[in-house]
């Protein structure tokens, strides 16, 4: 009889783990598609199409010491790998594992950015450095202009751009298993452009 109701106590059990779990996924993916990007035009380029503008893009100012941003622009020169967050989204922290991986897979032939997409840069910076330490981290300098250069509506969002600026590969929301090969494999092959030096900050000019 024992045994018998702890069956029944050990059912009940797992029924309600996998109840959470599934409700935690569902919770996941509706905040990714909760957390629109302000300002987001209806463009939405496609693998190949062309940046129709450069993004403009600065290093978070910090409030401890006198500091002078760096200023970066895309396309530059180099590959960029893109990675939008913010530091309020469950899909982005759920992201993580898959971007660490991608990340991981980079031969150095491409520059990989993240991009703090909210209002609070402190919490920015802090997330990105906490989660995601060996990459850097900028913020848009005029949000909105960023948002529809890259037809940004959620968050998480990937981007392979090629030096001359083209999307190789782009991924609206978290990456499932076929997104993160294919980011892997173009990372690993040949970046199929010119290697600049990477830009210089307003300071070393």
């Amino acid at each position: 009889m024992g045994l018998g109701r702890r069956s029944i106590w050990l059912d009940r059990g797992l029924s309600l783990v996998t109840a959470a779990a599934v409700l935690a996924a569902l919770y996941v993916v509706a905040r990714e598609r909760a957390m629109p990007a302000r300002g987001a035009e209806a463009l939405r380029p496609r693998e190949g199409d062309k940046l129709v503008a450069s993004l403009a893009l600065e290093s978070y100012a910090r409030s401890d010491r006198p500091f002078e941003a760096e200023r970066v622009r895309v396309p530059n020169g180099r590959q960029i790998l893109l990675l939008v967050y913010a530091s309020t989204c469950p899909a982005c922290y759920a992201n993580l594992p898959a971007w660490r991986r991608v990340i991981l897979a980079n031969g150095g032939a491409t520059d990989v950015i993240a991009v703090g997409f909210e209002a609070d840069p402190a919490a920015s910076r802090a997330y990105a450095e906490r989660h995601l330490p060996v990459v850097t981290h900028l913020a848009p300098t005029e949000p909105p202009a960023f948002a529809a250069a890259l037809g940004l509506d959620k968050v998480p969002f990937t981007a392979l751009i090629s030096a001359d600026g083209r999307f190789r590969i782009v991924r609206r929301g978290a990456l499932d298993a076929a997104a993160e090969s294919s980011l892997v494999r173009a990372l690993r092959g040949p970046a199929g452009s010119r290697v600049s030096p990477k830009p210089q900050s307003p300071k070393e000019r």
